[in-house]
């Protein structure tokens, strides 16, 4: 069972080199922005699966059924989503598609505090779902909005890998 655990949580980091392989152009689809939210998208659905089994496994309650703590997290994502990134001047899909997203995230990084609440070995998932919703609130903000600031390029990455490193980090806690 922990490696079911590990391979969810390792297949969704994978899905995330790929969408930053479509976000960087190194993989060339037609509206990289779309597609990099689908792979990113699945692979915090994997990240939540994840962090469901490894509850279970603990017999712990299930941190995203369980709990409406994620909740409060689609509440945080949308009011920045709304603040931060929603641009209507961009095409209707992109903004629908990026509020999803958001709202996805938001479940994935409520689904990690609802596991740390329940288990301190879990704050750092906690927090690298946090990173990963702030890293991509910067990206959403110069994606959609046109934001652009000395080094963003360079903040993003480092709270997005910082995020990825903590997540995938759950498995070692098992």
């Amino acid at each position: 069972r922990t490696s079911t655990a590990a391979l969810l949580i390792f297949i969704g980091m994978t899905f995330g080199f790929i969408g930053d392989l479509i976000l960087a152009k190194v993989i060339r689809l037609p509206h990289r922005l779309i597609f990099g939210i689908i792979v990113f998208g699945i692979g915090h659905i994997l990240y939540i699966i994840g962090f469901v089994q490894v509850a279970t496994l603990l017999q712990l309650a299930d941190p995203f059924s369980g709990s409406l703590f994620w909740t409060l997290f689609v509440i945080i994502a949308s009011v920045l989503w709304v603040a931060l990134i929603y641009n209507p001047r961009q095409p209707r899909l992109l903004n629908v598609g990026s509020l999803i997203y958001a709202w996805l995230i938001g479940v994935m990084a409520g689904t990690a505090a609802g596991l740390a609440i329940q288990d301190s070995r879990f704050v750092w998932t906690a927090i690298g779902g946090g990173l990963f919703l702030i890293s991509d609130v910067i990206l959403g903000n110069r994606e959609l909005r046109g934001r652009r600031w000395f080094l963003i390029n360079d903040v993003v990455w480092i709270i997005y890998i910082a995020g990825q490193a903590l997540i995938v980090m759950t498995i070692a806690h098992l």
